[in-house]
């Protein structure tokens, strides 16, 4: 796949860290506002996972939406106890703990992910994979950085994919087969959350929110004007300079790029999002925005895309109407936008509209 991987390096005190985190935003980062009476909007602010979460929703009161935003935190620590690879004790790091030719059993809930992932991955054939921890390695994207010799390179590639880790997702069993061989969750971790966040605020009757996740968004229902969300899409350059705007209704959009983390590494740049087909870094060709009704679908597809590059990104949205495809493409020195008929519900305010 195009791996997600933030550039911090495993830690045995992750867990605590982030329940840490989690448990002192009782109303820290806190702010409502709304009519006395009247609903209530309250905006509060997170680090997990490696990134900011920020969200702002709205309930009938102020009690209901700190306890509204409270599911929010939970969502986010359950999926960190799932997915994260930093954490010991996760479902993740118990798959990439198996031994080597055994054959053993996959976390119920993992494995329901997992199949998932594999469905929306299959829409890109090739782009995707997250058995790919042997070549995070290899480049040292959690650490300074390196350039792999061949020799290292091919034997990193040998251990991704199937031939390290052999992953039955109908009968839920693993089988490591190269000792390098590693899950790594980053390309769909945040679409992941963001789904179970959603989820979660419509069990606490919720229908108008919104919830950024590191360079993934995430909106329900209306603004506190009335109106659809409007996100500012950065210039691939400079995340500062906004050079695009999509609104959205409902559902989730999701951009990746190479600019946001990367190492330096013998005298060269290396991007986090690798192609599992050579196992280089793909080229820093500019960004790519998926916008989805399904937030784990936005996460996948926005990386495999950007993978397949610009000009097959395009293509592959508008054989995809049902989803929306942005592509900032720089490679002659300017900014150029293009997107799929998919995404037009989105250019304009007016004609805003849930994605299908």
């Amino acid at each position: 796949m195009g791996i997600s991987a933030p550039r911090f390096r495993r830690s045995a005190h992750g867990a605590r860290r982030l329940l840490a985190v989690l448990a002192g935003l009782a109303l820290a980062g806190c702010d409502a506002t709304g009519a006395r009476g009247g609903p209530v909007w309250i905006d509060r602010k997170a680090d997990a996972m490696g990134s900011e979460l920020r969200m702002s929703l709205e309930r009938a009161d102020r009690a209901a939406a700190l306890a509204a935003s409270e599911s929010v935190l939970s969502a986010v620590g359950a999926a960190d106890a799932l997915l994260s690879p930093n954490r010991p004790d996760s479902r993740v790091s118990e798959l990439n703990r198996v031994p080597l030719g055994v054959t053993s059993p996959i976390d119920p809930d993992l494995c329901r992910t997992l199949r998932e992932v594999r469905g929306y991955a299959d829409e890109a054939p090739g782009a995707f994979d997250p058995v790919i921890g042997s070549l995070v390695d290899a480049w040292d994207l959690r650490g300074d950085g390196r350039v792999p010799s061949v020799v290292e390179l091919e034997g990193a590639r040998r251990a991704a994919g199937n031939g390290g880790m052999q992953l039955d997702l109908e009968r839920c069993t693993v089988q490591r087969l190269a000792a390098a061989a590693a899950f790594e969750p980053w390309g769909f971790v945040k679409g992941y959350t963001l789904r179970a966040a959603r989820d979660s605020l419509l069990r606490h009757g919720v229908h108008s929110a919104r919830l950024s996740f590191g360079e993934q968004v995430l909106v329900l229902g209306p603004t506190r004007e009335g109106g659809p969300w409007r996100l500012a899409i950065p210039s691939p350059e400079d995340r500062k300079e906004e050079v695009f705007t999509l609104w959205l209704a409902n559902g989730s959009a999701s951009t990746s790029s190479q600019s946001t983390r990367y190492v330096q590494a013998a005298g060269q740049t290396i991007g986090h999002i690798l192609d599992p087909r050579t196992g280089t870094p793909v080229p820093g060709w500019g960004s790519l925005t998926v916008v989805a009704e399904d937030p784990l679908r936005a996460d996948v597809l926005s990386t495999a895309l950007f993978v397949l590059g610009p000009d097959s990104a395009v293509a592959w949205g508008n054989a995809h109407p049902d989803v929306g495809v942005l592509v900032l493409d720089r490679r002659d020195g300017a900014v150029r936008p293009r997107w799929s008929e998919g995404l037009r519900p989105a250019l304009d305010s007016s004609t805003a509209m849930p994605l299908r």
